[in-house]
């Protein structure tokens, strides 16, 4: 019998319970992770133990009943929060997201057949072992994502389980069973029925997965029941010599070239999703896409506005859409100009998707990446210098103009632009004497 090592956090819940005679297993995903190697996320902890007598065994510990009448019961442990749930039998759902009502059980395994997927139905403690009633060490072996029981009624219980299937393929690289595939089409449908809120969490999750280019080229009509925007690039031909792919191939081979962080990921999914609309050809019938930015920019907004997305990602993501096919000189001012418009975690940014898009052209990108490699020393010898690129950074204040005879209000702001301005463009020193000397020849100049 293999056994695990477990955080002591977790051990203490096992053993709490224990000790007053329940059954406690860890159950779902930690002990997915721990079979595969992966290091664990949160743990989930399932026992035979009703609601209130978890309350009471927990009692010297915090406690948040907020899952209560669905037989969860929080319990903090060394500063780590651990669902602890009774086992239970779900009753129907009305909402395709949680049960009307729960039956609570005594029998671990039922409580593990109500569960999603075969390689989350799985339980564990130092005692028992692995307790696996569905067979999905075999699927983890096998590498491949199959429903507990049948896959219709588990996606109409929870729509969202669609996508959690996709986010898996993604994320652990699993193929997705042939009976849960036809059912994940034939019931994409009820993603409509979840949250926006929902449906984002996972989707960003999805992104993030190392195989996501093979999912979104797989699966992007399942994604199309919440961005249909995306489904007109499927099989649209680019036409043109710097492109190999249709525009869902090289926007997939895009995503997975970049860092796997939310908004990077978000940028180069959608930073070609309005070229559809602008195509146009020549009189050789070669491909154009004039305006594509700003129609992407445009489309992405529509979509992460709909996906209720953060404001800070959704500035992010729309920066680098509307900014990711433009020429950056490889001059050290034109750099400075950029890394001040931009500010220097976004500029940086823009030359990862930059290059993702290039990999993704399919063509000989090595001039594409020798381009890149320059602006991008060129970048950081810039910022090694500790460069001035935002007003903040000038060694002069609005306070010190007005000392020296500027009046206030808007004058002051317009000095300083033209102060910052000259600071990047290298024609002037951000020394306060310097500047002083600047802002006094201007003031002569104005009428």
């Amino acid at each position: 019998m293999k056994k695990f090592e477990l955080p002591e956090y977790i051990t203490t819940v096992l053993n709490t319970l224990s000790s007053r005679g329940f059954e406690a297993f860890i159950v779902g995903g930690y002990v997915r992770d721990l079979i595969m190697g992966i290091s664990p996320a949160d743990a989930d902890i399932a026992t035979n133990a009703a609601p209130d007598e978890i309350m009471r065994a927990f009692s010297n510990f915090r406690t948040i009943p907020t899952g209560i009448a669905h037989g969860t019961v929080t319990v903090v442990v060394d500063s780590h929060p651990i669902e602890i749930t009774t086992y239970r039998r779900d009753g129907s759902y009305a909402d395709l997201r949680r049960p009307d009502n729960v039956e609570f059980i005594s029998d671990l395994k039922e409580d593990l057949l109500r569960r999603d997927f075969t390689i989350n139905a799985l339980a564990y403690n130092e005692k028992c072992g692995i307790i696996d009633v569905c067979g999905g060490i075999n699927d983890i072996e096998k590498r491949v994502l199959r429903c507990v029981g049948d896959a219709d009624t588990r996606f109409g219980e929870d729509a969202l389980r669609i996508l959690r299937c996709l986010r898996f393929s993604s994320c652990l690289g699993f193929a997705v069973d042939c009976e849960t595939e036809a059912s994940i089409f034939k019931n994409r449908r009820l993603l409509s029925h979840i949250s926006a809120e929902r449906i984002c969490s996972e989707f960003v999750k999805l992104l993030c997965g190392d195989d996501v280019s093979r999912v979104i080229l797989s699966y992007i009509d399942v994604i199309g029941e919440f961005i249909p925007e995306a489904v007109l690039m499927k099989n649209f031909a680019q036409n043109n010599p710097h492109h190999a792919y249709d525009v869902l191939t090289h926007a997939a081979f895009a995503t997975a070239n970049v860092p796997p962080l939310p908004h990077l990921r978000l940028a180069a999914f959608l930073h070609d999703i309005g070229k559809p609309q602008c195509y146009t050809e020549d009189q050789n019938l070669v491909g154009h896409f004039y305006g594509h930015t700003g129609a992407s920019a445009d489309t992405a907004n529509a979509v992460l506005l709909r996906l209720k997305m953060n404001n800070l990602t959704l500035s992010r993501v729309l920066t680098l859409v509307k900014y990711h096919d433009i020429l950056i000189e490889k001059s050290e001012k034109s750099i400075r100009r950029w890394l001040a418009k931009l500010s220097p975690d976004v500029f940086f940014d823009l030359l990862l998707l930059k290059r993702a898009d290039s990999r993704a052209q399919g063509t000989d990108p090595l001039y594409r990446e020798k381009y890149l490699d320059e602006i991008l020393k060129t970048a950081n010898d810039v910022m090694d210098a500790s460069p001035c690129l935002s007003k903040r950074d000038l060694n002069i204040t609005g306070t010190l103009l007005i000392k020296n005879g500027f009046p206030k209000g808007p004058e002051i702001g317009r000095i300083l632009d033209l102060l910052l301005s000259k600071v990047i463009d290298g024609e002037i020193d951000n020394t306060e004497d310097a500047l002083i000397k600047e802002a006094l020849k201007s003031k002569e100049k104005r009428p």
